[in-house]
Order: C-alpha cells, then structure tokens, then sequence
C-alpha cells in the first residue's frame, strides 16, 4: 500500500476518507499506515461507521403479477399495434377502393396497378 504524506498530521485526514477506505480495506492497521494516523482511530473510527444497507430486494413467488414486471405493458403494446396495423390496411384498402371507382377499374385492380407503377400515360398500354 502507498503510504499518503502528510503535513499536518494525524488530523488532517477527515472521518469520510477514513470510512471510504476502511469500506474496501478491512485492516485497521493497512488504513492506518495508509494515512498515517494511530490505529486507535481507525479502530474507533471503524465501530462508529454506519452499517450498509441491505440492497437486495426479495420478490416474493405467491404474489400476484406486479405492476412493475412488464408483462402487462407488453400484452398493451402488443394490443396497440395490432389495432394500429388494422387501421393502417383498412386506411390502404380504402385508397385502393377510392382508385378504383374514381379510375373506372375492377375491385382489386388498385393493389396490383398503384404498386407497380400506373399512371394516366401508361393508361392506354396496361390491357
């Protein structure tokens, strides 16, 4: 370990440094040659520190589907597309029908000539 000079002594080292390092370094005497400073203070230091939290959260396997899990969104996305991409065929079909009876041509002529290119010019080519 590297070994931090210090000027001012033993008190120029604040408590939160002290608690950050003794958080990854569990010897008293490594944190106090570290700084410098006598290892009853890191000893004492060490005893005041706030204990961690827990972190971990625990689900439990009974519970019904939460709210967070996803699953709900997914079938309400799933929902909205479906309803979205029926909209857009009868929004299409319903083109197609306007082209159809504006330009004189059978029921589903407009989804093979609009998408293969028709236009009035080629009017007198297509038989």
């Amino acid at each position: 370990m590297v070994r931090r000079s210090s000027k001012l002594g033993q008190f120029e080292v604040t408590r939160d440094e002290i608690f950050r390092l003794c958080s990854y370094v569990s010897s008293d005497a490594s944190v106090a040659a570290y700084f410098g400073i006598p290892v009853e203070r890191v000893t004492k230091l060490r005893a005041a520190m706030p204990k961690p939290v827990d972190r971990r959260f625990l689900a439990s396997r009974n519970e019904p589907e939460a709210q967070s899990s996803g699953q709900g969104e997914a079938i309400r996305f799933r929902y909205r597309a479906e309803e979205g991409s029926t909209q857009l065929r009868d929004a299409i079909q319903a083109l197609f029908a306007r082209w159809e009876a504006q330009h004189g041509f059978k029921p589903g002529a407009g989804e093979l000539l609009l998408p293969a290119g028709w236009n009035e010019q080629r009017k007198g080519r297509v038989a």
